[in-house]
């Protein structure tokens, strides 16, 4: 008999967390914004789920410090540092601002990681 594996876990469009004007740079304050609305989502059962931030479909480039800020703000509050999150992107530049994500996570203490292969990245959330 096989063993059903649960797979709970909050996926989220990164194109509906980063925002992009109309010339393809990213509107740093807005995305902020967005982010600091999903970090202060609260449901207790929802607030323990890994999330994919899915990134595959996002237009515009963020540079390493808008991905420090998200990061910061994504996983705002003490009890969020222990929520993984996996960035699942294209496989072209956007995958070196990716690793430079998982590094300076990795040494926060923050368990997030980058992935260019959807299923990989949903294992990876579902490992303890």
């Amino acid at each position: 008999m096989k063993e059903t594996i649960n797979l709970h876990f909050h996926h989220i469009e990164a194109d509906r967390l980063i925002r992009v004007d109309a010339s393809g740079r990213v509107d740093l304050a807005a995305s902020l914004k967005m982010a600091r609305e999903i970090a202060a989502f609260h449901d207790a059962d929802a607030a323990q789920l890994p999330v994919l931030l899915d990134a595959r479909s996002l237009q515009g480039r963020l540079t390493i410090v808008d991905i420090v800020e998200l990061v910061k703000t994504l996983v705002a509050g003490s009890a969020r540092h222990k929520r993984k999150l996996a960035l699942l992107v294209r496989n072209d530049d956007q995958q070196e601002r990716a690793r430079f994500l998982h590094l300076y996570s990795r040494n926060r203490g923050i368990p997030i990681d980058a992935f260019t292969d959807y299923e990989t990245a949903v294992k990876w959330l579902q490992a303890p």
